[in-house]
């Protein structure tokens, strides 16, 4: 009887053709990046307390997104300066200056070939709306930080540093509809083999 009940279950996944869900990329909610890596001109410094200019610095950029979702990543175009250390904080806040998100990051050495930005993940996903203003701001992590972001105003939009902020993936409905019918189907089958135990 436990048997024949596996065969039905086994043969119903079959028919519904239960597979793995597959995600589709999120959406960019802003972006003033043209490629993914480029060569350091110029930028706005982001020093420490104990760095050669005396900080701390600190540099910030707003955004207005440019449709609604759950936060993915940033990419931001950060380069180290070199001599002192590269690390540095990332910040996302809100109109009422909220904190959404905050990262910590090793800026890439600035070299005389491109070098790639800078990507952090969401861990969080907070919600960004359409039309909303958003900040990013962009601290020394350490008292020896000594980096900056990059500003080329031929390069990003309106003379901007360069970043782009994307939207998280989501799963396809059809994941979503086969694990929930793979749950009841699970459940089926255990209340199946009590019954049977019984």
């Amino acid at each position: 009887m436990i048997i024949a009940s596996r065969r039905i279950v086994l043969g119903l996944a079959a028919g519904l053709g239960l597979t793995t869900g597959q995600a589709s990329a999120g959406g960019v909610i802003y972006d003033n990046l043209p490629t993914e890596t480029y060569v350091t001109s110029g930028g706005y410094g982001i020093f420490g307390s104990s760095a050669v200019f005396r900080g701390p610095y600190s540099h910030s950029e707003s955004f207005v997104a440019r449709a609604t979702a759950d936060l993915g990543d940033i990419k931001v175009a950060v380069w180290y300066e070199g001599v002192y250390t590269s690390d540095f904080t990332l910040t996302l806040t809100d109109s009422k200056s909220s904190v959404l998100e905050t990262w910590t990051a090793d800026a890439p050495a600035s070299i005389a070939s491109a070098i790639p930005v800078v990507e952090v993940d969401s861990v969080l996903h907070p919600l960004l709306l359409q039309g909303q203003t958003y900040t990013l701001t962009a601290s020394p992590a350490s008292p020896t930080t000594l980096d900056s972001w990059e500003d080329q105003s031929d390069t990003y939009t309106n003379g901007k540093s360069g970043f782009r902020v994307e939207g998280a993936a989501v799963p396809e409905p059809g994941a979503l509809t086969s694990a929930g019918t793979a749950a009841l189907i699970g459940l089926a089958c255990a209340r199946r083999r009590r019954k049977a135990i019984a």
